[in-house]
């Protein structure tokens, strides 16, 4: 072979090279124009709206950081969220006629199941805390809760452990590995119910389970947070020193990866206006490890209170 057809074959492949990861590009561009695209039609779907309320309600979008303060005839959008304050309630309806009063201190998050279908697709409602009471049953099949790691039709409660970590002033003085001076209580207003299905909370799942899967349980969940006690106390304690509030609660939610690690800490209502110890708990929650799992990531509410 010559060595100009040597030369000529070179800047063949380097040119094919060259358009190969400039064909690559292109299509990253038009991959994320599409689903960015997508993405935003699916945050302006409509789910329903605030039809009345009495106190403070606020709502919360996919894209902002804040709550802020609704009125009657507000529109809920796809990945909203609505937190209903102490002393207050509200009456939402949504596209499938479905009419649902949420109760006072309830955090809830709405989303479609397709987003990209709207008038097709269920509408899952996430309580992070709190509950609802049902006004008027609307299409059957469009709308299921999930909550504490189960998920149900709107009608049929489960019981619904709630977790309340009270940390004592001296619990340092604990061994690390038995935290005495942690307790635990749970409340249970709702009767259990054997038609209660049960999955993995956290992202929308790919099908609507019917049946137990592999998961963590709240017992072991419970055992590693309660683990945390001491370094709770010592948040605590460093604001006593301060002179600055250090009792009260913190209500945080959490999701869990199937790795175990923990992601998307998020404060939902502080009552102790103590941003040091908010910060502190804070950092001791991110730093809680969990035993690796299959399946879906868990997304959790916690309240945590300090006395």
């Amino acid at each position: 072979m010559s060595r100009m057809s040597l030369i000529g074959a070179f800047v063949a492949i380097v040119v094919a090279i060259i358009l190969l990861i400039k064909m690559n590009s292109i299509a990253e561009f038009l991959v994320d124009i599409f689903f960015q695209k997508n993405s935003q039609i699916a945050a302006n779907t409509e789910i329903g709206q605030v039809l009345s309320r009495r106190g403070t309600i606020y709502r919360r979008s996919p894209s902002s950081s804040d709550f802020i303060i609704i009125k009657p005839v507000t529109k809920i959008l796809h990945m909203d969220q609505i937190k209903i304050e102490a002393n207050s309630d509200a009456v939402i309806k949504l596209s499938s006629d479905w009419q649902l009063q949420l109760l006072e201190n309830t955090i809830v998050a709405l989303e479609y199941y397709r987003p990209l279908s709207p008038e097709t697709s269920p509408v899952l409602m996430s309580i992070m805390h709190g509950g609802y009471n049902v006004i008027n049953q609307g299409k059957a099949g469009f709308l299921f809760v999930m909550q504490d790691q189960k998920i149900f039709i709107p009608e049929v409660k489960p019981q619904i452990n709630q977790r309340t970590i009270m940390v004592a002033p001296n619990a340092q003085q604990a061994p690390a590995e038995a935290p005495a001076e942690v307790e635990t209580e749970i409340h249970s207003t709702q009767k259990p119910s054997d038609k209660a299905q049960h999955t993995k909370s956290g992202k929308m799942p790919d099908k609507l389970p019917n049946s137990d899967s592999e998961t963590l349980s709240n017992t072991y969940i419970e055992q590693i947070l309660n683990s945390q006690a001491t370094s709770f106390s010592h948040c605590q304690q460093n604001s006593e020193r301060d002179n600055k509030p250090s009792k009260g609660s913190i209500l945080f939610s959490f999701t869990i990866l199937p790795s175990g690690q923990i992601e998307k800490v998020k404060v939902l209502q502080d009552k102790i206006s103590n941003s040091q110890l908010t910060s502190c708990a804070t950092s001791v929650v991110e730093r809680v490890q969990f035993k690796s799992f299959q399946g879906l990531p868990i997304s959790l509410s916690y309240p945590l209170e300090f006395k």
